[in-house]
């Protein structure tokens, strides 16, 4: 695994970021939405995609 965060398969990062609920809480409280989460999971498709120059909009 070297070189990946954890997995690159979308459901099991988002399954992971789900058991962070204060993160959660935080990120919905601040921006109406699991904002750490879409990021992660907007990053890997654009790595899957070949892409490692995207910048997603916070």
């Amino acid at each position: 695994m070297h070189g990946q965060l954890f997995t690159s398969d979308r459901d099991e990062a988002g399954y992971v970021l789900d058991t962070f609920p204060i993160v959660r809480e935080q990120d919905e409280a601040a921006c109406g939405r699991y904002r750490t989460r879409d990021l992660v999971l907007g990053y890997m498709n654009a790595l899957a995609a070949g892409d490692t120059t995207t910048v997603l909009a916070l």
